[in-house]
């Protein structure tokens, strides 16, 4: 089991990420100068050795997680892919067009919304028209 199946890709990569900067860090003070005492250079070479372990594991764990978080990642964008066709379709849905032949040949394309505002207009036209009094 990873640690990116127990904390989540992007948490692991966080947190693997800190554990290679603090060790790297720690090579950085450790560098072994040739001036150095044979005992220190045993111990910083040593302290050096424990750190790249370290990193070398933090980079296995860094690439588990990122094989984990590009598969949601894929996921996530096929998903968005599919919902925004859907959304699309809706939107096509909505401007469905019908189409008039006038005699004469004229065609005329409306989309159901505008078809919906002639109808209402015309209701209006033969309200008005066939009230008494006008």
């Amino acid at each position: 089991m990873s640690l990116a199946e127990d904390l989540g890709p992007y948490k692991t990569v966080e947190y693997m990420a800190s554990q290679i900067d603090e060790n790297l860090k720690a090579i950085t003070r450790n560098m072994p100068d040739e001036a150095d005492l044979p005992k220190e250079k045993l111990l910083k070479f040593s302290t050096i050795e424990k750190c790249l372990i370290t990193i070398k594991e933090a980079t296995k764990e860094m690439m588990a997680a990122r094989v984990m978080g590009t598969i949601q990642a894929v996921d996530e964008n096929e998903a968005g892919s599919r919902q925004a066709t859907l959304a699309e379709v809706e939107k096509k849905e909505d401007e469905t067009q019908v189409s008039i032949s006038v005699n004469g040949g004229k065609e005329v394309n409306l989309t159901l919304d505008e078809l919906a505002k002639a109808q209402d207009k015309l209701r209006e036209e033969l309200e008005r028209k066939t009230r008494p009094g006008e």
